[in-house]
């Protein structure tokens, strides 16, 4: 019997040019036809104008990508990192604490927007009794060893938060400013008696001299109940303990925002097992660097995701990202101050966001280029998105990496032609040993420009220039100063 060989296909090694691949010239094509269509609006309007079109490039004075119409910084949605953490880490998230808190601390800020019920809320006495018992009697009852209610300074000094508050102020609707007491009757319009930061103010004082009150009826023995921030002096913070109120000289600080008290609070308290009550997506971010100062303590926040209860493990976050692949690049000593770093740097209540890349994009952008826009000595990069020393221009040019790739995605087809598929490909053909650092990222991310400006419909979608991010980032690191004095 004979055996035929089975015949397999050779493939013949040719000098054929490498076909593409449908995907990349539908791509191609598509790059191809947007560039025509924003050029051709670009030659009609310098044509109506009257202006070439080298100069149309910017038609106001301000980046409008970070900057609105009025000159206020623009404004995003920062709890989109919520859902962020939710979907990579969720086992930094539970719905029942793993854990007994011997200490609550409560954002008190959050409690005082409960709106009164009208049936059983006439006056304002009732208002503050139906507030102790709701937020303070549980964990009486639950015999919680120190119990604390921080609220912000109703009076601060210069802050960076002083632009978010006129942009509150201008768009809520106030009332007027009235004097409350506990016979006063409770307003019909409660959010507008609060928008009025008199009426505030009053009404934090209130609550902080009843609560003290209160709570030296209704303590047990071994518990303490503090109140920070909400007297005429809101650097003072009082304690109630065995039926005495005192003066708490270790909790004394000049922290004008809860979000960041709430951390003084937590990182002083000689508990171990700590609830923070905050719905600020702040305040997870900044108690990230403190943690590393408390790794003898399980501390969680408990907030609302998508109207569900939830606590939010600090401990287990930490861990989720010093296990994350995608940062094994990161020094683990390193990880939670460049995290809070990234937060605020992509857009808080302080510091512009950009316009068209929100959160959700920003963070995308940052676990795939991790290892280029972090340092990285082989690649000719310098700098680990660090907002601790304002003078540091590596750090700086770490955050112009973050933006370029950021950019990137909305261009990366102008570069199919040069076979460039990433941001790091195209700075190594921009990179010259001859120029400083600066210049070399001033090149690079000007080939992103260039290649955005015909390939955006506006100038909102405009990459802002390297001044603009350079006071961006100036003001980011000012938040970050504010942050840190959770800790000092």
């Amino acid at each position: 019997m004979v055996f035929l060989d089975i015949i397999r296909p050779e493939k013949i090694a040719t000098f054929s040019t490498k076909t593409h691949s449908i995907s990349k010239v539908k791509r191609e094509l598509k790059d191809q036809r947007t560039e025509n269509s924003l050029l051709r609006k670009q030659i009609a309007w310098s044509k109506e104008q009257n202006t070439p079109i080298s100069d149309l490039q910017q038609f106001i004075s301000l980046p409008r990508a970070i900057v609105d119409h009025d000159g206020l910084p623009y404004k995003g949605d920062k709890s989109k990192t919520l859902g962020i953490y939710h979907s990579r880490y969720p086992e930094a998230f539970e719905n029942k604490l793993h854990f007994k808190p011997d200490c609550v601390i409560i954002d008190g800020m959050f409690i005082l927007n409960s709106k009164p019920l009208k049936s059983s809320n006439r006056l304002f006495a009732h208002f503050l009794v139906s507030l102790f018992n709701r937020w303070i009697i549980p964990y009486i009852q639950l015999n919680t060893k120190e119990i604390h209610i921080v609220f912000d300074d109703q009076s601060p000094q210069l802050s960076p938060k002083d632009i978010e508050r006129k942009r509150r102020d201008e768009k809520a609707e106030t009332s007027a400013k009235i004097l409350i007491s506990e016979t006063t009757k409770i307003p019909s319009d409660w959010q507008a008696f609060l928008h009025n930061r008199e009426n505030k103010k009053q009404l934090v004082q209130l609550v902080s001299e009843k609560f003290l009150h209160f709570a030296k009826i209704a303590l047990n023995s071994g518990q303490s109940f503090v109140i920070g921030g909400g007297f005429e002096n809101a650097s003072i913070t009082k304690v109630v303990e065995e039926n005495t109120e005192k003066i708490a000289t270790n909790l004394q600080t000049n922290i004008s925002e809860g979000d960041s008290r709430v951390w003084f609070h937590a990182y002083n308290s000689q508990c171990k097992n700590i609830l923070i009550y905050s719905l600020d997506n702040d305040t997870y971010h900044i108690g990230l660097p403190i943690m590393q100062k408390c790794s003898d303590k399980n501390i969680a926040v408990q907030l609302s995701y998508k109207n569900d209860l939830i606590f939010f493990s600090m401990n287990r976050f930490i861990r989720c990202l010093e296990s994350d692949p995608d940062l094994h690049s990161i020094e683990k000593d390193d990880l939670p101050l460049i995290i809070q770093n990234l937060f605020i740097l992509t857009g808080c209540d302080y510091v512009s966001f950009f316009k068209d890349h929100g959160k959700t994009s920003f963070f995308k952008t940052f676990f795939k280029y991790t290892e280029f826009i972090i340092s990285s000595v082989e690649n000719n990069v310098i700098g680990k998105l660090s907002l601790t020393n304002s003078d540091d221009i590596s750090s700086f040019l770490s955050f112009i990496r973050l933006i370029g790739c950021e950019y990137w995605r909305k261009c990366s087809s102008a570069f199919l032609r040069e076979k460039l598929e990433t941001p790091e490909q195209l700075y190594r053909t921009v990179y010259s040993s001859n120029l400083s650092p600066e210049e070399n990222h001033i090149a690079w991310i000007s080939k992103i420009r260039e290649a955005l400006y015909s390939r955006v419909p506006s100038e909102e979608f405009y990459l802002p220039s390297f001044d603009a991010l350079f006071l961006h980032w100036k003001r980011s690191y000012w938040v970050s100063r504010v942050w840190i004095q959770a800790y000092l």
